[in-house]
């Protein structure tokens, strides 16, 4: 059992009734990689402070390898995809154009110079949840900072070296960043939990009785009570 999943599974809070005890396992979330070949272990996913530490040391990786020998850069080494154009992937690719403009140490000018940030989208709009002003926005701000937007376009494939789309063209890079979404700890499964039909990237909440019957539930949904129907209150707000 990984690290994570134990943390997870220390996090149990009880539910004290007349009839009985139950447990409600908190299992968290991780990145959803959706089946695309090589997007789990290939790309760089970014919802966590261990993620985010893991990004910032290849970032800077990359920039020094391409200072030492530039004919990296030939190969996609300044090139950055971020995938998915959601809350996270949005204010990723902002942050990374805002970055290289903000770079302006002799070190490095020339390189940034040649730097590229991809954001590649599914949808036709960014932002998908928010207003038509939203989207409108977040769109000019990006390509006014830079940013190379491949709206209507999936991930087909994440390699070491390049990602290839679903308009049949690739991008080099060595540098791929998943933002595409979160899904259901694999807790879950592991304990035989039945998947959210509706959306399995939705936060499920691990229901456990004492005679180790085990259902899932949508976070967003209320909690009842076994055969009642009658909804528990939440233990956390």
């Amino acid at each position: 059992m990984k690290k994570t999943q134990i943390v997870c599974l220390l996090c149990v809070f009880s539910i004290v009734s007349a009839a009985r005890l139950q447990l409600v396992l908190a299992a968290g979330a991780e990145a959803n990689f959706l089946n695309i070949p090589g997007a789990d272990t290939n790309s760089f996913p970014l919802y966590s402070l261990v993620d985010a530490e893991r990004l910032r040391s290849r970032l800077l990786a990359l920039f020094e390898d391409a200072d030492r020998e530039p004919e990296l850069i030939e190969q996609g080494a300044l090139n950055i995809v971020v995938v998915g154009g959601g809350a996270t992937g949005t204010e990723v690719a902002g942050a990374l154009a805002d970055l290289l403009h903000s770079e302006r140490s002799p070190e490095y000018e020339r390189l940034v110079n040649l730097a590229h940030v991809y954001l590649v989208e599914h949808g036709p709009k960014l932002l998908a949840p928010f207003s038509a002003k939203a989207h409108d926005y977040a769109s000019k701000v990006l390509q006014r900072g830079g940013v190379i937007l491949k709206l209507n376009t999936d991930v087909k494939e994440v390699h070491p070296g390049h990602v290839v789309l679903s308009d049949g063209s690739t991008i080099k890079s060595r540098c791929v960043i998943w933002g595409a979404g979160l899904k259901a700890s694999t807790v879950a499964s592991n304990l035989g939990c039945r998947k959210d039909a509706a959306d399995e990237s939705r936060f499920n909440t691990i229901l456990a009785s004492r005679t180790s019957r085990v259902s899932t539930q949508s976070a967003t949904s209320p909690i009842s009570r076994e055969g009642t129907g009658t909804p528990c209150r939440s233990l956390v707000r």
